[in-house]
């Protein structure tokens, strides 16, 4: 097949502009969430952020389309979803909406994953130049909003198109469901293992609630060797280099695990400077500034390395097994004293001095061991999930880039 069965349109020849008022009809507030799609607002926001007049407000109906002119992280040139939850539902009259048109050939699976895909973007970029940014809002206007053209393939090849990445779209779900029952096992996992142990009958009370009668109760400082403290890292970590030390920060934390994708390299000299802070595997880091609590265990490859001043770090001393402390530190027990110990407000803030007084339950070195392999087989089947869904999410965008611009054709009758 060759791209000579595909045909320019604009966007108004194959979909129609929406502008019925709502009048009473729904009080059902939509709002766009770039990740969730169309959805009622107040459970969104937990709160309603509309007019309390809905009369103006555009009436749409299940299936139709809206474009929310805000840019956001990700989407700088706003965001297209269709309403899909409910039969009907209201939203602010700054949305441009529309339908596809019954008889202009288009499919309508095949157009959300077309917008999804930035078919119209390049228009669109060039429509959202125009204008200056108004509180957030592109200066989009609807008439050109709906001059925009793109290429479409055949109907056929679009429906095949749409269930293609439909499918795609079920599998990257499927892992996501598989990855959110999984943490939600290694949560519960993780209090009742730090917290009640394996075949343990007698317990005590403590600070945090009842722990095995056998195990102690130690504030971390205790549990750190003296001649490597609990710290944070390089104070002024810029400039970076293209070949040098690697520094972790709070972004190469991901799903408890240390992530090298981007990792930043500092010089020589300035890794000199902050030795005393210089990583050999197997200590704890965490997160002090910002987003609070994430934990990550250091592994031995990364000796050498340096890390971030709003990362801790924590090295295990003697009475510690090191993939024991990376577990604990992310329990339940060990979060609910960090949420009591953040302070500040757009900012938040964990000090040190309550990183090192933070209560670790602490059992032997062998049922540290035994409860740190328990919970490192969840940990590693939840890598795995997430490595899978990353993997597909790649799949879908190469997918979009090479079906919607026809590099790669489809067997309609496959």
């Amino acid at each position: 097949m060759t791209t000579t069965d595909w045909s320019e349109r604009t966007l108004g020849e194959v979909a129609s502009r929406l502008t019925v008022r709502n009048r009473g009809t729904s009080a059902n507030v939509l709002t766009i969430s770039a990740k969730v799609g169309l959805v009622n607002q107040e459970k969104y926001f937990n709160k309603s952020v509309a007019s309390r007049n809905l009369d103006n407000y555009f009436l749409l109906e299940r299936g139709d389309f809206a474009y929310n002119k805000s840019h956001s992280t990700g989407y700088p040139l706003g965001v297209v979803r269709r309403l899909e939850r409910y039969d009907s539902g209201v939203v602010s009259p700054l949305y441009i909406c529309f339908r596809p048109n019954p008889d202009a050939n288009v499919d309508p699976d095949f157009l959300l994953h077309f917008f999804a895909g930035g078919g119209f973007d390049n228009d669109l970029r060039q429509i959202a130049k125009q204008g200056a940014r108004n509180h957030g809002l592109l200066n989009v206007k609807a008439s050109e909003y709906f001059d925009m053209r793109a290429c479409f393939p055949p109907l056929p090849e679009q429906e095949r198109i749409a269930e293609i990445l439909e499918s795609v779209d079920e599998a990257i779900q499927a892992t996501k469901a598989v990855i959110d029952q999984t943490r939600k096992v290694k949560q519960g996992l993780l209090q009742q293992l730090l917290t009640r142990g394996i075949g343990h009958t007698r317990f005590k009370q403590t600070e945090i609630g009842e722990i095995p009668d056998s195990w102690d109760l130690v504030p971390l400082i205790e549990l750190v060797p003296p001649e490597r403290p609990i710290a944070y890292g390089v104070l002024k970590p810029g400039p970076f280099v293209a070949d040098g030390t690697p520094m972790l920060r709070i972004m190469d934390i991901r799903g408890g695990r240390v992530n090298l994708e981007g990792v930043h390299l500092i010089s020589a000299e300035l890794d000199h400077g902050f030795r005393r802070t210089r990583l050999v595997g197997g200590e704890t880091v965490i997160s002090l500034v910002g987003t609070i609590g994430l934990t990550a265990r250091v592994p031995e490859s990364l000796a050498g390395a340096n890390l971030h001043r709003n990362l801790g770090r924590i090295a295990p001393g003697a009475r510690l097994d090191s993939h024991y402390l990376a577990c604990a530190m992310g329990s339940p027990c060990i979060r609910e004293q960090i949420v009591r110990a953040t302070k500040g407000g757009n900012q938040p803030l964990l000090n040190l001095g309550d990183v090192k007084q933070l209560l670790l339950p602490t059992p032997s070195l062998a049922e540290q061991r035994v409860l740190a392999n328990k919970l490192e087989a969840v940990e590693d089947a939840l890598e795995s999930s997430s490595a899978e869904h990353r993997l597909l999410i790649r799949l879908k965008s190469g997918l979009i880039s090479d079906l919607l611009s026809a590099r790669v054709r489809v067997e309609v009758d496959a």
